[in-house]
């Protein structure tokens, strides 16, 4: 199931693993950031309301997935500029 909670929890998991594993092993790299960006954008699509300018989940679920989208902005893993919703 990909509750809001589960999915933030996903998302950070995904972020940790990716940030553990060697850029050297590319096609793993490649296939965990992959599932991550996925992840990402399927959470975005299925809990942020763009008309109303906020997110369909609890609060430590947006938590979780805003600081581990945030950390990934931050390491250039995502492009801070199209995830606006969590950079707070």
């Amino acid at each position: 199931e990909f509750s809001a909670e589960n999915g933030a929890a996903y998302t950070a998991v995904m972020l940790h693993t990716v940030e553990q594993i060697s850029p050297e092993i590319y096609e793993n790299y490649r296939e965990l950031l992959d599932n991550f960006r996925s992840a990402v954008k399927r959470m975005l699509e299925q809990y942020y309301d763009a008309k109303e300018n906020r997110f369909a989940m609890d609060a430590t679920s947006e938590k979780v997935f805003c600081d581990a989208v945030q950390k990934a902005c931050a390491e250039h893993l995502l492009l801070a500029e199209k995830y606006q919703e969590c950079i707070r």
